[in-house]
């Protein structure tokens, strides 16, 4: 199961070397998608376990063959978190989050059949019914970064209905690695389980120490 992302300055980028090369600006052959990653109060970045030392990026990757040439576009984060990318029709895109040549996180939601992924298909005939594909703020935790509105829903038909290669499925992240967006998703599953197991686990924590400081308490007064 497959589907991912794109944006502004589109770049050639060789998996197996990482060579680059500039493309032509925005034009109707593109698809803008626009979202915002967390910042703090200080417009500084507010997600855990990134140094925070680089520039903070979004990349959208073109999915291709592992060792063949592929295509992504790379803009700045706004000060108030918010980034706007324009990616070419005909492909399937992943989001990467960066932080200077540090990969943080990539942009994980679920498909039509209510399965995680992170390539989102954007067909050649695609009609851009639906406009911009607006991703709203986007929650870091680990490696995975899940957006407020799902794209999926916003995809159109052509997109939805367009058959891609089961093997182009790898990108060249920001450090280097070559990638497999399909493992990306199945280790987003992964996280978001845990994610969701530390949470009942604080959840249950804090009412156990709430029961024992009521009980504290009620000791307390009963000794006076």
């Amino acid at each position: 199961m497959r589907r991912f992302f794109i944006a502004f300055v589109p770049v050639v980028v060789a998996l197996a070397t990482g060579c680059t090369a500039e493309a032509e600006g925005p034009s109707e052959s593109k698809q803008v998608i626009e979202g915002k990653v967390p910042v703090s109060s200080t417009g500084t970045r507010a997600w855990v376990g990134v140094s925070g030392a680089g520039r903070t990026h979004v990349i959208a990757h073109a999915l291709g063959k592992k060792g063949d040439a592929t295509t992504k576009v790379d803009v700045d984060v706004r000060p108030d978190g918010s980034f706007h990318l324009e990616v070419q029709k005909g492909a399937r895109y992943v989001v990467e989050i960066a932080d200077g040549s540090q990969h943080v996180a990539l942009m994980t939601f679920k498909d039509g059949d209510g399965a995680y992924t992170n390539a989102l298909p954007v067909a050649v005939s695609s009609d851009g019914a639906s406009g911009t594909i607006q991703v709203g703020a986007l929650t870091i935790v680990g490696k995975t970064a899940s957006p407020e509105k799902n794209p999926w829903l916003q995809l159109d038909a052509a997109s939805l209905a367009a058959k891609w290669s089961l093997d182009e499925d790898f990108f060249l992240s920001v450090d280097g690695a070559v990638r497999d967006a399909e493992a990306a998703a199945r280790e987003a599953v992964k996280e978001a389980e845990q994610a969701a197991r530390e949470a009942q686990n604080a959840a249950e924590a804090a009412r156990d120490a709430a029961e024992e400081a009521r009980k504290a308490a009620e000791a307390a007064r009963g000794g006076i």
